[in-house]
This record gives structure tokens, C-alpha cells and sequence, in this order.
């Protein structure tokens, strides 16, 4: 209970009708369907090859998972919204690899499918990023962080090596 109470010190939850609810999930859905198409379409190196860097990176996807997660109602809502993009996403992604492009990479499936079980947990964590504190401040970090990891590997791939610093 004592961690609850201070939680909610953070962020308190907005309430929001059932309606409401089901619409912010079939819009998570949905936002789903579309980006897992279109990542599926752009996959191609043929096609621009700047695309398919995009989408094999892992920053783009922490990027909307969060963006979806702080604007949900409730830390609750977040994770299940998180849930039901990662499912939705990866799903409509594999059935078009597996049905039309007959390839199964178990790999690949295995490990976005391990992340699509972690992101509720992670989901419910960010939700409290755009509240109040110090622990708002921690938590708003941690995505901005995972997209500079990737953007200093991005600086060593097309930069010129200078041997002078």
C-alpha cells in the first residue's frame, strides 16, 4: 500500500469512461496494424535502405511504446495498450513474413516476442514519466537514453573516422 500511495504522488490516474478505454485500446491496435505493415513493406534494402535501418532498430519501437504509454488514462491502460501493439504489430509483421514471403525466422519471432511479453511491465513504469519528482525525472531518462545508445552507433556507421581525437 505504501508504494501505491507514493506512486500516486508522482501521477495520479484520470478516469476514464469504458468507451473510452476500448477506443484507446483499438487505437493501440490499430496504430499496430498500420506500423507493422509499413515496417514490413519498407523491410526491403532494395527499397531505401534508410527505412529499413529505421525499423530494425529497436529505438523507434521504444519510441512510440512510449509516446502510447505516457497518454493513456492509467498506468494500467498503459500496459495493456503496450500489449496490444506489440501483439498486434508483430502479428500482422510474421503472418505477412511467414504467408507471403514464406520465411520463418524463429530467432527474430522469439525475441520481439519476449519483448511484447516484457513492455506491459515497462509500459506501466512509464506511464509516471510525465508526472511529478525526481522518480518522473529517472523514468523519462531511461527512453531518451536507449535512443542515444543507438544514435552513437549511428555517429561510428557514418561519420568519418577522424584519428585526431
Amino acid at each position: 500500500m505504501e508504494i501505491s500511495n507514493k506512486l500516486i504522488q508522482v501521477r495520479v490516474p484520470s478516469e476514464a469512461t469504458i468507451k473510452q478505454k476500448i477506443l484507446s485500446i483499438v487505437t493501440a491496435i490499430t496504430i499496430g496494424i498500420i506500423l507493422g505493415i509499413a515496417a514490413k513493406l519498407v523491410d526491403t534494402p532494395a527499397v531505401n535502405p534508410i527505412f529499413t535501418d529505421v525499423g530494425d532498430r529497436l529505438g523507434i519501437w521504444i519510441f512510440v511504446a512510449t509516446l502510447l504509454s505516457v497518454y493513456s488514462y492509467s498506468p494500467q491502460l498503459a500496459a495493456i495498450r503496450i500489449f496490444a501493439f506489440f501483439g498486434s504489430m508483430l502479428t500482422v509483421y510474421y503472418v505477412y513474413t511467414t504467408f507471403v514471403l514464406h520465411f520463418f525466422p524463429g530467432k527474430a519471432i522469439l525475441f520481439w516476442g519476449i519483448l511484447a511479453v516484457v513492455s506491459p511491465v515497462c509500459a506501466y513504469i512509464m506511464w509516471y514519466a510525465c508526472g511529478n519528482g525526481w522518480l518522473a525525472n529517472i523514468i523519462s531518462a531511461l527512453p531518451v537514453t536507449v535512443l542515444m545508445v543507438e544514435g552513437f552507433g549511428l555517429r561510428n556507421a557514418y561519420l568519418p573516422v577522424h584519428h585526431h581525437y
